[in-house]
Protein backbone atom coordinates (compact mmCIF):
# COMPACT_ATOMS: atom_id res chain seq x y z
CA UNK A 1 0.00 0.00 0.00
CA UNK A 2 1.41 3.39 -0.92
CA UNK A 3 0.53 6.73 0.56
CA UNK A 4 -0.97 9.28 -1.78
CA UNK A 5 -0.27 12.84 -0.72
CA UNK A 6 -3.43 14.76 0.01
CA UNK A 7 -4.12 17.98 -1.81
CA UNK A 8 -3.48 20.94 0.43
CA UNK A 9 -6.50 22.85 1.65
CA UNK A 10 -5.75 26.51 1.02
CA UNK A 11 -9.15 28.16 1.53
CA UNK A 12 -11.58 27.82 4.45
CA UNK A 13 -14.48 26.99 2.12
CA UNK A 14 -12.61 23.80 1.15
CA UNK A 15 -12.84 22.44 4.72
CA UNK A 16 -15.15 19.45 5.12
CA UNK A 17 -15.90 19.92 8.82
CA UNK A 18 -19.38 18.98 10.10
CA UNK A 19 -22.11 21.61 10.25
CA UNK A 20 -22.57 23.80 13.33
CA UNK A 21 -25.77 21.89 14.13
CA UNK A 22 -23.98 18.53 14.10
CA UNK A 23 -21.11 19.84 16.21
CA UNK A 24 -23.56 21.32 18.74
CA UNK A 25 -25.14 17.87 19.11
CA UNK A 26 -21.90 16.22 20.23
CA UNK A 27 -20.07 18.96 22.17
CA UNK A 28 -22.18 18.59 25.33
CA UNK A 29 -20.80 15.06 25.65
CA UNK A 30 -17.23 16.30 26.17
CA UNK A 31 -15.80 16.16 29.66
CA UNK A 32 -13.88 19.19 30.93
CA UNK A 33 -10.68 17.27 30.17
CA UNK A 34 -12.01 16.52 26.70
CA UNK A 35 -12.76 20.20 26.06
CA UNK A 36 -9.23 21.09 27.12
CA UNK A 37 -7.74 18.43 24.84
CA UNK A 38 -9.95 19.43 21.91
CA UNK A 39 -8.91 23.08 22.22
CA UNK A 40 -5.25 22.08 22.50
CA UNK A 41 -5.52 19.93 19.39
CA UNK A 42 -7.33 22.64 17.41
CA UNK A 43 -4.78 25.30 18.38
CA UNK A 44 -1.91 22.96 17.48
CA UNK A 45 -3.60 22.25 14.14
CA UNK A 46 -3.97 25.97 13.50
CA UNK A 47 -0.25 26.49 14.14
CA UNK A 48 0.58 23.56 11.84
CA UNK A 49 -1.78 24.95 9.19
CA UNK A 50 -0.16 28.36 9.38
CA UNK A 51 3.35 26.91 9.12
CA UNK A 52 2.52 24.57 6.23
CA UNK A 53 -0.06 26.65 4.38
CA UNK A 54 -2.46 23.70 4.63
CA UNK A 55 -5.78 23.86 6.47
CA UNK A 56 -5.99 20.08 6.20
CA UNK A 57 -4.50 19.87 9.70
CA UNK A 58 -7.56 21.63 11.11
CA UNK A 59 -9.86 19.49 8.99
CA UNK A 60 -8.25 16.31 10.31
CA UNK A 61 -8.50 17.32 13.98
CA UNK A 62 -12.13 18.42 13.79
CA UNK A 63 -13.11 15.31 11.83
CA UNK A 64 -11.28 12.97 14.23
CA UNK A 65 -12.85 14.54 17.32
CA UNK A 66 -16.31 14.61 15.76
CA UNK A 67 -16.16 10.95 14.73
CA UNK A 68 -14.86 9.94 18.16
CA UNK A 69 -17.69 11.78 19.90
CA UNK A 70 -20.26 10.18 17.59
CA UNK A 71 -18.89 6.80 18.63
CA UNK A 72 -18.78 7.67 22.33
CA UNK A 73 -22.36 8.93 22.57
CA UNK A 74 -23.79 5.60 21.39
CA UNK A 75 -25.62 3.87 24.27
CA UNK A 76 -23.63 0.64 23.87
CA UNK A 77 -20.27 2.38 23.46
CA UNK A 78 -18.63 0.98 26.59
CA UNK A 79 -19.78 -2.58 25.88
CA UNK A 80 -18.59 -2.47 22.26
CA UNK A 81 -15.29 -0.88 23.27
CA UNK A 82 -14.68 -3.63 25.82
CA UNK A 83 -15.33 -6.30 23.18
CA UNK A 84 -12.86 -4.55 20.86
CA UNK A 85 -10.26 -4.50 23.66
CA UNK A 86 -10.65 -8.27 24.07
CA UNK A 87 -10.09 -8.88 20.34
CA UNK A 88 -7.08 -6.54 20.29
CA UNK A 89 -5.58 -8.07 23.45
CA UNK A 90 -5.81 -11.50 21.85
CA UNK A 91 -3.35 -10.31 19.20
CA UNK A 92 -0.56 -8.42 21.01
CA UNK A 93 1.78 -8.96 18.06
CA UNK A 94 -0.66 -7.15 15.83
CA UNK A 95 -2.69 -8.37 12.90
CA UNK A 96 -3.74 -7.27 9.48
CA UNK A 97 -6.41 -4.57 9.61
CA UNK A 98 -8.80 -6.57 7.42
CA UNK A 99 -8.55 -9.64 9.68
CA UNK A 100 -9.10 -7.53 12.79
CA UNK A 101 -12.18 -5.96 11.18
CA UNK A 102 -13.49 -9.44 10.37
CA UNK A 103 -13.07 -10.46 14.01
CA UNK A 104 -14.85 -7.34 15.24
CA UNK A 105 -17.66 -8.01 12.76
CA UNK A 106 -17.94 -11.58 14.05
CA UNK A 107 -18.31 -10.28 17.60
CA UNK A 108 -21.01 -7.83 16.46
CA UNK A 109 -22.90 -10.57 14.57
CA UNK A 110 -22.76 -12.90 17.57
CA UNK A 111 -24.55 -10.35 19.73
CA UNK A 112 -27.37 -9.82 17.18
Amino acid sequence: MSAVPATKIRHPEELTVPSKKKIEQVLPHLTSEGRRDLLRDIFNALVDAKESGDLGHVNHVVDAWYRTLLFKIQPDHEERWEKARVVIAAHPEGTEQDRLQEQLDEVAEAED
